[in-house]
């Protein structure tokens, strides 16, 4: 009898053992996508603040911040984003051959998290923005920054959780979420090097 469900048994083994592989593999992108898209959005919200402090102070009392904040930050977009890209392209590839890899249970508690992270940031910036309206004397800056953070953390919390709630592919809603990561991106290396060429040719 043994001999008889001997392939059988060996058929299961063999595809649940290719299916743990398949975890693995999809486990490493998630968390390659999470922990480089927290990396690039906080990155970009640093540059951002530098940029704008450059812009509404006086450029002599934050020079060395902006300077530190703008090029760190900078520095780390470029590393960060191209790993999302590709982990991010890859991820697509896997839900297109394996369709079934959109219902497994890591994936949605990996988005899950990051949107809690994604809430917490973004409700944190609405309190200081509201505690900023109620006092007098603000800084227009503060108020910069505020929609600022709300349009990066609003765009990545709308995306990610329309890829839980919704399809995980959707052609039209990924091209234009790719587009609005790459413009973010541009706009925060040009506007970040731009100060620090201004602030490397005025010291």
């Amino acid at each position: 009898m043994d001999n008889i469900y001997a392939p059988v048994m060996e058929n299961i083994d063999g595809q649940v053992a290719e299916r743990w592989k398949h975890c693995a593999y999809e486990s490493f992108l998630y968390a390659l996508v999470v922990i480089s898209v927290y990396v690039w959005a906080r990155s970009l919200v640093g540059v951002v603040y530098a940029v704008i402090d450059f812009t509404f102070t006086n450029p002599g009392s934050y020079a060395y911040f902006t300077i530190e904040s703008a090029a760190g930050g900078c520095a780390q977009i470029i590393v960060a984003f191209p790993v999302f890209v590709c982990a991010h392209a890859a991820l697509r590839s896997v839900y297109a051959n394996r369709p079934e890899s959109t219902q497994w249970w890591a994936r949605y508690w990996l988005v899950y998290a990051a949107l809690v992270y994604v809430m917490v940031l973004t409700l944190n910036d609405v309190v200081h923005f509201l505690g900023n309206s109620f006092q007098w004397g603000q800084y227009v800056q503060n108020y910069v920054k505020s929609i600022a953070v709300l349009a990066i953390g609003g765009s990545l919390f709308a995306y990610y959780l329309s890829t839980v709630l919704g399809p995980a592919l959707a052609p039209r809603r990924d091209r234009i979420a790719d587009i609005t990561a790459f413009s973010m991106i541009a706009a925060g290396l040009g506007l970040g090097f731009s100060t620090l060429n201004v602030l490397h040719a005025h010291p």
